[in-house]
């Protein structure tokens, strides 16, 4: 398995188990904790898609950060957007 490979199973794997964790939590009292929740909770799909060796649509992806439950804002899918075109291409 090429490193790339790995280092993307390493973060998604990471990601589905914080959303995991956040799910277990008062979510209530704490709106930063709510927030990563709500993040982890939006993308968990997709990073199983990457532990399971498949892809998922970027663009739909971005666009449940957008929406998720009506709680983003719209700047967040944008500053994800914006951090991809900056991204050196991986090799």
């Amino acid at each position: 398995m090429a490193e790339n490979d790995v280092q993307h199973k390493i973060l998604a794997k990471a990601l589905y188990e914080i959303r995991i964790l956040l799910g277990t939590g008062n979510m209530e009292k704490d709106p930063p904790v709510r927030a990563a929740a709500r993040i982890a909770y939006a993308l968990h799909n997709e990073a199983r898609a990457i532990l399971q060796g498949r892809t998922f649509d970027v663009e739909k992806a971005i666009k449940k950060l957008a929406t998720r439950d009506g709680i983003f804002d719209p700047a967040l899918a944008a500053k994800i957007k914006k951090s991809l075109k900056a991204s050196p291409k991986a090799d």
